[in-house]
């Protein structure tokens, strides 16, 4: 046994009746609706990792790395007959960065925090464009027989005109340094 109902509706002056039973199903899906809302889901989830991987490029990026026991050439040079601590900053984003310090971070028993670079040969304040390298020069002798820094626990640190900051290790090698604490487990 059926339930059904009629409809009644009126159209240009005529009166149609369907019962529920004849009309349509509306619930069955048809292939091109279930093939076109595959090809957009697809296309839509394709543009999105576009736009991310646009995003994740265009946004700054910049490697730190630190070199020990550089020689500088020529003789003439104030430095020539101290080892050198080289910082070398390089811009790998496709946005520019502008680099306003650079700076060492110093181990717990000294009470200074940070080393930076004061040095006549590095421009304190430099822009660097996409692949541009910059080098900040200490003066590695000193840095030895002052603080008693090794050359395996340099960290070098540098920091951008809007403020975000830069490291040559990673935060878990860094993390001993930050938290005293931390170092004697």
């Amino acid at each position: 046994m059926t339930i059904g109902f009629c409809v009644h509706y009126q159209s240009h002056n005529t009166i149609s009746t369907y019962r529920a039973d004849h009309m349509p199903d509306t619930q069955s899906t048809t292939p091109i609706t279930t093939i076109l809302a595959v090809w957009g889901a697809l296309v839509s989830t394709g543009l999105a990792v576009i736009k991310l991987n646009e995003f994740y490029r265009d946004r700054s990026h910049v490697n730190v790395k630190v070199k020990c026991g550089v020689r500088i050439v020529p003789e003439s040079h104030p430095y020539s007959k101290s080892n050198i601590l080289s910082v070398t900053v390089v811009n790998v984003g496709r946005r520019p960065v502008t680099i306003t310090g650079c700076a060492l971070l110093m181990p717990r028993s000294v009470h200074v925090k940070y080393l930076f670079c004061n040095d006549e040969l590095s421009a304190q304040e430099v822009e660097l464009t996409e692949g541009k390298p910059h080098h900040y020069y200490f003066d590695e002798d000193t840095i030895r027989t002052r603080y008693g820094l090794r050359p395996s626990k340099y960290i070098a640190w540098v920091r951008d005109a809007t403020g975000k900051s830069y490291w040559s290790h990673n935060f878990f090698i860094r993390l001993p340094r930050l938290w005293p604490s931390f170092s004697k487990r």
